[in-house]
């Protein structure tokens, strides 16, 4: 007889994992990755809430490397935070993770640089972490003091990112 793996009681948690499984069908893994990017984005859209008031961010390009940049209304840390998305290195991007990122921003009431990598399939490790190393590299060159976060294999890229510039 095998023990069934702990399962979560809280309502809260139950409600999140019903509304995350209403996005995929349960044959999802078969899907095209273009198909699993769409509905990855609308999960997230899901969550979002209205951006901080007087937040202010801009698209740009760091070489080829897709960024957004936000500025809250108040800044209290000279310090640039670097936000490298999640999504299993396969999904995610600047739109799936901008409210997040006003959000963690506004907070901190520092700037913060979110960093569009290249996903797997297309490209292969060490694309994402090079993608990062740049945009890290440019932010260090300019003597800014620098906070590298992430979730999930944005959070796993910060730290890989932490031990390579060291």
């Amino acid at each position: 007889m095998s023990a069934q793996p702990p399962a979560p009681t809280e309502r809260g948690i139950l409600q999140f994992l019903a509304i995350c499984d209403s996005f995929y069908p349960p044959d999802a893994v078969q899907a095209s990755i273009e198909q699993q990017r769409h509905w990855y984005d609308a999960l997230c859209a899901r969550f979002d809430r209205p951006l901080p008031p007087e937040m202010i961010f801009a698209d740009g390009m760091l070489q080829r490397i897709p960024i957004r940049r936000y500025r809250p209304r108040k800044i209290s840390t000279r310090t640039i935070l670097l936000y490298l998305h999640g999504g299993g290195f396969v999904v995610g991007s600047l739109e799936s993770h901008h409210a997040i990122c006003a959000e963690i921003a506004d907070f901190a009431g520092a700037e913060l640089l979110s960093v569009d990598y290249r996903l797997a399939p297309e490209y292969r490790w060490p694309a994402q972490t090079d993608d990062g190393f740049i945009v890290l590299k440019h932010l260090l060159s300019a003597n800014s003091k620098v906070v590298l976060i992430g979730d999930s294999a944005g959070a796993n890229l910060a730290a890989g990112l932490a031990l390579r510039a060291r």
